[in-house]
């Protein structure tokens, strides 16, 4: 008996003693990890461990390729349940999504697959000259105004059905400003149109003379406006030779009413077409909540899946340009510094004065310290903390101040200075471009020509790294890159909400939700 206690002691002090080892091994080998990651306080330490090395453990396939990269963390911290009880951050984080989401829609991946892979056949088809073409001109703005201008009309293209392409255009010369405020052209003609940053469609009017003359007599044809108003989108008989080109964005108080009826009619037709393809539901609603959702509601369904799909499009110089400013924020193997849940703030201060309704009443641009107190409000609700945040501005200024106020830095340092100190929060932005650039010049209008194609490309970059790793939003949705955001992060989560406070974003206008 004395002989079997002593041999069930040596293999309890055994396997006591390889324990220690392999977990001595995996902390050693999380060291890199470890000291990057900003928790709260030491009484983390433990959990911190924990999180780490699971991520490592499993981060690599049987090839020793990284499974884990920047783009698929987020995603991926939703997915895996088997880590949801080491973040310490995810039980409040998720009763928040839980009940901002509350009536807003949802629809599954089959909707969502089913809209992208429409949009992909109706935009490249096999035989261009065989589509029938709505052409449509670029209005005087900057890149994501442009962008939702040509939603509607894009949106109501798709809803005529097969065989339709939708073709956007630069100004005819001679009728508009020879320079878009916030873009330069591309191309040897220096063509200034979406086309530009996206890849929108296989289809060229430059390479179909029989519609490119037809283009050019529409253009000779008008004074002030080249091309169709709107309202004619919806009448078949506007199209001649399988082309119709439609003027640029304008308020048509005259036919508006007519206009809206007919957009929400087709709208609906879309609306129901979706519903055909999977599950679409309203949250912590009875079954039936779905037949009496909002026009606003369908629009901000469509509208997202739009912007998800137009930057899925943009060029492969831009998603390079988001792989290297990703790449300063993870280790050695690739694998991210950073950790889930991530808060994109967008901070405005340079542009469309008379637009932002806190310019208009108060004569000055919204402190960022307004954005930090909502941050902190939502976390102190909820009692959890974003650690992770992703900041887009027009001001350099404004984004030190920012992570001054986040992470109480010295002014004069760069955002991301304090990355990996103990307590304070892992911020990211596009460390690779002058981010002083538009405040220097004085404005988007400013830069210099040579300059604005590179400035819209690097923020291109940072909504493209919006998309794939943020969580949550505080933004202003009187600003198109507000509202912009707002949809990408929609469509990750399948949610749709038109509200100031949504389960995608917040926008802290007063008296403003998506349009």
């Amino acid at each position: 008996m004395e002989l079997l206690k002593s041999r069930s002691s040596v293999v309890y002090s055994v396997l006591s003693v390889v324990t220690l080892i392999l977990v001595s091994f995996l902390i050693l080998d999380c060291t890199r990890l470890l000291e990057n990651y900003p928790w709260s306080s030491e009484k983390d330490l433990a959990i911190r461990a924990d999180w780490a090395a699971s991520w490592r453990f499993s981060s690599f396939d049987d090839s020793g390729e990284s499974l884990y990269t920047w783009s698929n963390f987020s995603t991926l911290w939703w997915n895996d349940q088997s880590l949801h009880s080491l973040d310490p951050n995810w039980r409040g984080r998720h009763a928040m999504h839980d009940e901002l989401r509350s009536g807003s829609i949802w629809y599954d991946e089959d909707v969502r697959d089913y809209f992208m892979s429409t949009v992909d056949a109706r935009q490249f088809p096999s035989n261009c000259t065989k589509n029938t073409w709505i052409v449509h001109r670029e209005h005087d703005s900057g890149l994501l105004s442009c962008t939702h201008v040509f939603f509607p009309i894009f949106s109501h293209g798709l809803g005529k059905g097969d065989g339709y392409t939708m073709i956007p255009v630069g100004q005819a010369e001679g009728h508009y400003p020879k320079e878009l405020p916030t873009f330069d052209g591309c191309g040897k003609r220096k063509n200034r149109n979406l086309r530009c940053f996206y890849n929108i469609t296989s289809c060229h009017v430059e390479d179909d003379p029989v519609r490119l003359k037809m283009l050019a007599e529409v253009d000779k044809s008008s004074d002030d406006l080249t091309g169709l108003p709107w309202i004619q989108v919806f009448n078949d008989s506007a199209l001649r030779n399988g082309m119709a080109v439609f003027r640029s964005f304008e308020y048509d108080w005259g036919v508006r009413d007519e206009f809206h009826r007919a957009a929400t009619e087709h709208r609906l037709q879309q609306w129901n077409e979706l519903r055909q393809q999977g599950t679409v539901r309203v949250v912590g609603k009875a079954d039936e909540a779905i037949e009496h959702v909002s026009v606003p509601q369908i629009d901000f369904v469509i509208h997202s899946m739009l912007s998800a799909w137009m930057i899925k499009q943009t060029s492969r110089n831009v998603k390079r340009i988001a792989d290297s400013i990703m790449a300063k924020y993870a280790d050695a193997d690739g694998i991210p510094l950073w950790a889930p849940p991530v808060l994109a703030i967008h901070v405005r201060q340079t542009d469309k004065q008379y637009e932002d309704p806190y310019f208009r009443k108060t004569g000055n641009y919204r402190s960022v310290g307004d954005y930090a107190v909502q941050i902190q409000k939502l976390e102190k609700k909820y009692n959890f903390k974003w650690q992770s945040l992703f900041i887009i501005s027009d001001s350099g200024t404004a984004m030190e101040s920012l992570a001054m106020d986040m992470n109480d830095i010295q002014n004069g340092t760069a955002p991301d200075s304090a990355n990996g100190r103990e307590g304070k929060r892992f911020i990211m932005y596009d460390w690779s471009f002058d981010m002083e650039l538009i405040e220097r010049m004085g404005g988007h209008t400013h830069i210099p020509p040579k300059m604005k194609y590179s400035a819209q490309e690097h923020f291109l970059a940072t909504l493209y790294i919006i998309g794939k790793i943020a969580d949550y939003a505080i933004v202003q949705y009187s600003s198109n890159v507000g509202r912009f955001i707002s949809e990408l992060i929609g469509v990750r989560h399948r949610l749709s909400s038109a509200d100031k406070l949504g389960p995608n974003a917040f926008s802290i206008d007063s008296d403003w939700y998506h349009d």
